[in-house]
């Protein structure tokens, strides 16, 4: 069973992570929406500012995705952080069970540190 201090913990990164995956939301939001109002901005322009607001929107459009596919790596980090520290305990649990239980057998450490 895992301790108050590991559960606090879990608690508060299971938080830490739904605010993340909201911000991530937003952020991805907030980008297909300057998309939009760049396209329809477009239109507004004709001539060299056409070709130079043409030229501003591919370089925003770049950033952008480059901007989400970084938001989609830090995604799957942050979540992989989360499933591993979620196991974590589970795992560190184990361990100690399985050394309590060498522990006792007579060819172990503990034994020949006794003189067994």
């Amino acid at each position: 069973m895992a301790g108050p201090g590991f559960l606090s913990d879990a608690a508060a990164m299971t938080q830490a992570i739904q605010g993340f995956t909201e911000c991530a939301a937003n952020a991805k939001k907030t980008m297909s929406d300057l998309e939009n109002d760049l396209t329809s901005t477009l239109a507004q322009y004709q001539g060299s500012q056409a070709i130079a607001f043409w030229n501003l929107h591919t370089e925003l459009q770049e950033q952008m995705t480059v901007a989400s596919r970084e938001i989609d790596v830090m995604s799957d980090l942050v979540n992989k952080s989360f499933q591993n520290y979620g196991s974590g305990d589970s795992q560190v649990s184990d361990t100690l069970r399985q050394l309590a239980g060498s522990a006792g057998n007579s060819n172990t450490v503990l034994s020949r540190l006794g003189g067994v």
